[in-house]
């Protein structure tokens, strides 16, 4: 599994490209962006379409993955095969100066639940460990 990111200076914000997952399923994808920021706004977008947006400024809306990291995530309880898609995460910096940078995106799959078909927990494993070693990442680059 590969990360893809796009940046802007130094700013960069990353997204798994694609992960598959089977109906009622619950779905949490995620971003990271490498900047420390005070204040960002993170929207989402499917298919270039805005869904989701939500702001950030040490009242923390957004969904941090943890304390001190740079990620956001966009939730499906119960996912449908309506859910599939692209999502992109567009981060917005407000302060100093207005920069906005949007990650490669995710396409997920949502497959008809069938009796035999596990491989979405599969997914959902890898993405914990992506995100063990992104956070393994940046501790060592903090250090």
């Amino acid at each position: 599994m590969s990360l893809k990111g796009v940046s802007s200076g130094t700013l960069v914000v990353i997204q798994i490209p694609g992960v598959s997952f089977m109906e009622g399923e619950t779905v949490n994808i995620t971003c990271c962006w490498t900047e420390i920021l005070d204040r960002v706004r993170v929207t989402w977008l499917k298919n270039q379409s805005k869904i989701k947006s939500e702001s950030n400024s040490n009242g923390s809306q957004v969904v941090l993955k943890e304390e001190g990291k740079n990620c956001a995530s966009l939730n499906f309880s119960k996912i449908t095969t309506e859910d599939s898609g692209t999502y992109i995460c567009k981060v917005t910096v407000e302060i100093p100066s207005l920069t906005e940078v949007k990650g490669n995106g995710t396409v997920i799959t949502v497959r008809e639940k069938t009796e035999n078909d596990t491989d979405g927990q599969m997914d959902v494993i890898a993405i914990i460990l992506l995100l063990q070693i992104l956070q393994i990442l940046g501790d060592h680059q903090s250090a």
